[in-house]
C-alpha cells in the first residue's frame, strides 16, 4: 500500500518525474491527511446508501411480481457483491481517493528546482535590515552582513566573538548553544557611546553536510534587533509626564490664584487687574516655552541613535544665529564678535538641530554672561598640540570646534557637572525671571551627542565662561576641503 502510494506520488507531479522517490521522505509517501480519510468515508457512505436502496427496489419488484422471486433474489446478491467489491478495492482503484489521499500541502519547489548556493545564501543575509553574525564552533565570526558592521566593526572576520561583543549575557547564551542547548533570547543594553538597546537571538545552525549526526558541523547564529527607539519612546513618555508635571503646578498655581483674586477682592480694581493679567501672561508664555523644549528635547532624544547624513556649513549657521538674536543682545547691551577660520570643512550634521545648539549657547551667554558686555563667537579648526596657531590638546581628532565666550560673573565650579540636567539651575529665580526653562544645555548635549561630539564647559567666576562644541569631521570634508582652499586664504587669527 506504502509503496502505490509512493508511485503515485511521484506520477502525478510531472515536473519530479525525473526524481528518485525516497522512502524516508513523508512528502514523498504520500501520507494521507484527516481530509482524505473525511473523503473516503463519505464516498463509502454514499455507495452503502445507494446498494442498500437498489436491492430493496430489486426485493420489491419481486414481491409485485415484476419478476420472479428467484431472479429478484439473484439480481439483488449481485448488487450486494458489487458494493463489497467497491467498498474493498476502490480506496485503491479510484482516481479522486488517489488524488485525496497526496499531501494537503506540497513545497512549491525542491532544492533542484531553486538551487540555494552559498553566494546566494550570503547575499540574502546582505540585504537583512537587522545585524545577522554567524560563529563557529569555537565563538569564532564566520560571516556577519552589513547591518551588524557597527556593532563588529572592520575586520571582524575569524575573531573571537568576545572581542568585539563584551556582553556577557550573549557570550554566555553563546556557550549554552554551542554545548547543545535550545536556541536563546537576551535582551541587553549597550550603554556607551550612545544608549542602544538590543534583543539577541542565538540559535544553533547544523549542516546537513554528512548523514552523521557527529560529524555535522555545529554553528551559532546570532540575529540582534535593535529596542532603541521602542525603549526610548517608553521612558520619554515616563520622563514628560514627571517633567510636565512638575514644571508645569507652579506657573499653573499661580494663574488659579490670580483667577480667584480677580473673581474676588479685585473685581472692580482695574489696576490690581493689570497687573495680574500681566503675570498670567508670563506664565502663559513660560509654560507655552516649557512645552515647546519638552517636545524638543523629547524628539531629539527619540532619534539621538542615528547619526545625520547631511553637511552643514557651520559659518552660515552662526551668521543667521547671530542676526536672529541680535534684538536680544541689544536688550542686554551685548555686542557680538565673529571670528571663523576660512575653508573649513564640512561636517554631517543637522542643520536646523544645529541651529538651535548655537541659539541656545548664544541666548545663555546673553542672559547670564551679559554682565560683561560683549560675547565672541569662534569656529575652527582643532588642531592637536603643537600645531601652529593653538596649545589646546586635541580632545576630538579631526574636528571643528565653535566656541562660545562671555565676560559675565562665571559659574561656580561645583555647578558646571550638572548643567547639562534636566532642570537644573545654578539661580533658579533668577533663570525664571528670565524666561528659562532649564531644557536649553540638556538639549544641547544631546544634539551633540547625535552628531558624535563632545561638549566641553570650563568657568571662573569673576573671568567668564567658555562653551566648546566639537563636532567630528570624516576624512572625505578633509580633502574636499584642501582641494577647495589654498593655504593664502586660511586666517590663523582665532581666540
Amino acid at each position: 500500500m506504502a509503496d502505490e502510494r509512493e508511485d503515485l506520488t511521484q506520477s502525478s507531479d510531472p515536473h519530479r518525474s525525473g526524481d528518485p522517490p525516497r522512502s524516508g521522505d513523508p512528502l514523498r509517501r504520500g501520507l494521507r491527511p484527516a481530509a482524505s480519510e473525511d473523503l473516503v468515508n463519505l464516498r463509502t457512505l454514499d455507495i452503502a446508501v445507494v446498494a442498500a436502496g437498489a436491492m430493496g427496489c430489486v426485493l420489491f419488484a419481486g414481491l409485485v411480481d415484476v419478476m420472479s422471486m428467484d431472479a429478484a433474489v439473484l439480481l439483488a446478491a449481485a448488487i450486494a457483491a458489487l458494493g463489497a467489491g467497491w467498498l474493498k478495492f476502490a480506496p485503491r482503484a479510484s482516481k479522486t481517493v488517489r488524488r485525496a489521499e497526496l499531501p494537503m500541502t506540497r513545497p512549491t519547489a525542491t532544492r533542484s528546482e531553486f538551487p540555494l548556493t552559498p553566494e546566494t545564501g550570503v547575499a540574502i543575509i546582505e540585504r537583512l535590515p537587522d545585524p545577522i553574525i554567524l560563529l563557529d564552533r569555537s565563538g569564532r565570526i564566520i560571516l556577519h552582513n552589513r547591518a551588524a558592521m557597527n556593532i563588529v566593526g572592520q575586520g571582524a572576520a575569524r575573531r573571537h566573538i568576545s572581542t568585539v561583543m563584551r556582553v556577557p549575557e550573549v557570550l554566555e547564551a553563546v556557550a549554552h548553544v554551542v554545548e547543545g542547548e535550545a536556541a536563546q533570547v537576551v535582551e541587553y543594553a549597550q550603554p556607551v557611546p550612545i544608549e542602544r538597546h538590543y534583543h539577541a537571538f542565538i540559535a544553533p545552525v547544523i549542516a546537513a553536510a554528512s548523514d552523521n549526526a557527529k560529524e555535522r558541523q555545529r554553528n551559532v547564529l546570532i540575529m540582534l534587533h535593535d529596542l532603541t527607539t521602542l525603549k526610548r519612546a517608553e521612558q520619554m513618555r515616563a520622563d514628560f509626564v514627571a517633567n510636565a508635571s512638575h514644571e508645569l503646578r507652579t506657573p499653573l498655581a499661580s494663574m488659579s490664584g490670580f483667577v480667584e483674586t480677580l473673581q474676588g477682592p479685585a473685581r472692580d480694581d482695574p489696576d490690581a487687574r493689570d497687573k495680574f493679567l500681566g503675570i498670567m501672561q508670563e506664565q502663559a508664555e513660560r509654560m507655552g516655552r516649557l512645552i515647546n523644549d519638552l517636545l524638543s528635547l523629547s524628539r531629539i532624544e527619540l532619534n539621538e541613535h542615528v547619526r545625520p547624513s547631511d553637511r552643514v556649513d557651520l559659518a552660515s549657521i552662526i551668521h543667521d544665529t547671530a542676526d536672529m538674536l541680535s534684538p536680544l543682545a541689544e536688550k542686554e547691551g551685548v555686542t557680538i564678535s565673529i571670528d571663523i577660520e576660512e575653508g573649513l570643512p564640512q561636517p554631517l550634521g543637522d542643520r536646523d538641530e544645529l541651529v538651535q545648539v548655537c541659539q541656545n549657547l548664544l541666548a545663555n551667554a546673553f542672559k547670564y554672561g551679559g554682565s560683561g558686555g560683549r560675547v565672541e563667537v569662534s569656529l575652527r579648526r582643532d588642531r592637536p598640540q603643537g600645531s601652529e596657531g593653538t596649545s589646546s590638546v586635541d580632545p576630538l581628532p579631526g574636528s571643528i570646534v565653535m566656541t562660545v565666550r562671555d565676560f559675565g560673573h562665571g559659574i561656580e565650579r561645583e555647578h558646571i557637572p550638572r548643567l547639562t540636567e534636566r532642570f537644573y539651575r545654578v539661580n533658579v529665580e533668577q533663570s525664571r525671571r528670565r524666561g528659562g526653562t532649564g531644557l536649553g544645555l540638556a538639549i544641547v548635549k544631546h544634539i551633540v551627542n547625535r552628531h558624535m561630539g563632545s561638549l566641553s564647559i570650563d568657568s571662573e567666576l569673576g573671568v567668564g565662561s567658555t562653551f566648546k562644541v566639537f563636532l567630528p569631521v570624516d576624512q572625505k570634508s578633509i580633502l574636499a576641503s584642501v582641494v577647495a582652499r589654498s593655504p593664502a586664504n586660511v586666517t590663523g587669527n582665532v581666540i
